[in-house]
């Protein structure tokens, strides 16, 4: 999913906030297994700490594209459409 530059750009476009891309591409997967080692003993804190750092690293960084006012539009549009999605799942409230 971080390697998207399509889904990256919208994420940064809605959220209207620069996202980092790092090169470890399954961060919460290092993130568990560090946890796990550090848990378990395996690893020394500090030289986990200096070795996620490094892999944290940001390589790029994507910006929003859209203004405040296309960006509150967007977003409109886009809790409509959902709640137009969760009514037309909704059983009728009679039965005909």
């Amino acid at each position: 999913m971080s390697q998207n530059d399509s889904l990256l750009q919208a994420l940064t476009d809605l959220c209207g906030t620069a996202l980092e891309r790092t090169r470890t591409t399954e961060a919460t997967a290092l993130g568990a297994g560090a946890l796990a080692d550090l848990g378990a003993g395996l690893w020394d804190r500090a030289w986990l700490e200096r070795t996620l750092s490094r892999a944290a690293r940001p390589t790029a960084t994507v910006k929003p594209r859209l203004c405040s006012h296309a960006r509150t539009a967007v977003r409109a549009a886009w809790h409509s459409v959902l709640e137009r999605s969760l009514a037309a799942g909704q059983p009728d409230d009679e039965p005909q």
